[in-house]
């Protein structure tokens, strides 16, 4: 019983670092991923994003060129994970 309790808070430990490691804005890539590229229309780019419970979205955009950024939710898609965006690229 003590050696399952252990690897169960090992467990969680691993989740616990993993979760505050991406509140630091420190994320594995992942490969497979698809990227919502942004379209030209004049001098903006312009991305939506749909909010989803679970992930965000990745999207792509071209450095130094403005940004419209529409980010669609639903309110049955909002939770206590999403609620905020942080890019810490912009503090």
């Amino acid at each position: 019983m003590m050696t399952a309790g252990a690897v169960l808070i090992f467990c969680f430990s691993l989740f616990m670092i993993q979760n505050n490691a991406a509140l630091l804005g420190v994320n594995a890539p992942d490969p497979d991923a698809q990227k919502e590229e942004a379209q030209m229309k004049g001098d903006i780019q312009y991305v939506t994003t749909n909010l989803q419970p679970g992930s965000y979205e990745a999207i792509g955009v071209k450095a130094g060129i403005p940004v419209e950024w529409n980010i669609v939710a639903s309110k049955e898609s909002l939770n206590g994970c999403n609620r905020e965006i942080r890019i810490p690229e912009y503090g």
